[in-house]
This record gives structure tokens, sequence and C-alpha cells, in this order.
């Protein structure tokens, strides 16, 4: 969801001239300034070459209930992740932003959460210019495929959000839209170093 908002904003920006999008099944959105690089993730490092960017956005992740298993998930959140970013700092790209979540810990018990910490960890070492980590809380909006369970949250808290105010404001649920563009400001900012920025800054940074 985040991916595709963060899609067509890159391609509507004046910043960007040339947009990558890096997927597994071609696009149906077509525009000039659109470059598809379609690949099977095991096998990234074969499409190296076409990893230099400017800035990167990571937006990749799925389900422990999607993947099928623990390993499968990790695959995806973990192991894709870290080659994204490996081989595109390879590529000399200068910038890394990438999709994490709320609750990330690498020493947290619980598997989702402790597997995003640990990406988080790893990315976090690699040598570019700006590594920016966003958290979102559960994301609003329209997915391709729907999960039941996220579904039937999106309608049990989207009329509540009010209720989360004072110390729960942080756990509000946000649209993937919002997400969208709070890293596409914060890439515009340029800001150097490793950070993260957690829920509630997301809907700052997307006003």
């Amino acid at each position: 969801m985040v991916g595709k908002e963060l899609l067509y904003m890159l391609l509507e920006h004046k910043s960007y001239l040339l947009v990558k999008a890096v997927v597994r099944k071609p696009l149906t959105i077509k525009h000039p300034q659109l470059q598809q690089i379609v690949v099977d993730y095991t096998r990234l490092h074969e499409f190296s070459h076409e990893l230099n960017a400017d800035d990167v956005f990571c937006c990749l992740g799925t389900t422990i209930k999607d993947a099928g298993s623990q390993q499968a998930f990790r695959q995806v959140d973990f192991d894709y992740v870290l080659a994204a970013a490996e081989l595109s700092q390879k590529a000399d790209s200068r910038h890394f932003y990438m999709v994490s979540a709320m609750g990330a810990d690498s020493a947290s018990t619980i598997f989702y959460n402790r597997v995003k910490g640990e990406i988080e960890e790893t990315v976090s070492k690699l040598k570019y210019n700006s590594i920016g980590v966003f958290r979102p809380s559960l994301l609003l909006g329209h997915r391709p495929k729907l999960r039941v369970g996220e579904f039937i949250a999106q309608k049990l808290l989207k009329p509540l959000a009010f209720l989360f105010a004072g110390s729960l404001k942080k756990y509000r649920p946000i649209p993937a839209q919002r997400v969208a563009k709070a890293m596409l400001n914060k890439a515009l900012e340029e800001q150097p170093g490793f950070y993260i920025v957690e829920n509630d800054q997301l809907f700052e940074l997307s006003e």
C-alpha cells in the first residue's frame, strides 16, 4: 500500500527526473519518468547494476499468514530488504528509506517485531549518507490482496480514531498515503545519518 502511494508521489514530484520501480510483476501504470525493473527477489543480485539511485525507498513487507511460515516471512522482511539495501549501496546509492513497523525491537519476544528490529539494526550499519526507518501503526487503505484481520481492524478502528488521544495518540491507525508523504518529505530534507520516525511523527511529517 505504501509503495503504491509513494510511487505516484515520486512520479509527480519535480525533484525526481527518473523513478525506477523494482517489482515482481509489471505494473499497469504508465509514465514517461517511470522505469520498471521486473525481478525475482531471490536473484536480485543479477540486477544490481540497475539499483543505483540518489534515493532508495524500500516498502517491502508481508505477514506470517501471507508468507505461509516464519521462515518465509523472514525471507521477505529481512533477507530481501537487506539484499536491496546492500546492493543499492554497492551501486553508489546515497540515501535509503525503509518501512518498518511500530514495536520493532530486536530483543522482542514477538517474532514479527523481532525480525523488524533485526533488519533495522542490520541496515543501520550500512554506509549511506542517510538511512531513515519509518514505523507506522496499523495501515489504513486499500490492499490489492484482502487481509481479513486487517480489514476488520480498519473497519473497527477508523471511526474510533478520536479515541487515540494523550498517551494513546502514538498508536492510532495511519493512512498509507500519509506514510508515503512523510517518507517523501523526509527524503527531501536529506537529513544525514541513521534515524527512526515513529507513528506520531509520521502524522506530523505528512501535513
